[in-house]
């Protein structure tokens, strides 16, 4: 889908039940499950990557005044 649409991959996470159930739970399944922790790792760096570049070749936004 991210080669369809010409942007970039970022990562998946697997879909299994122990994320789920960690999450009805409360602990994070990154806590007991080292192949889910790792794509969790992946996916935020490559998300923090693509922002630094989008950032790095954006022009930065003008600040709005909100008048109260």
């Amino acid at each position: 889908m991210a080669e369809k649409n010409n942007v970039a991959f970022l990562g998946e996470i697997p879909l299994v039940q122990s994320v789920r159930e960690g999450g009805d739970e409360g602990i994070p399944v990154v806590m007991n499950n080292e192949i889910i922790s790792e794509s969790f790792e992946k996916l935020a760096e490559l998300v923090a990557q693509q922002v630094a570049i989008r950032n790095a070749n954006v022009v930065q936004s003008k600040k709005v005044d909100i008048l109260v």
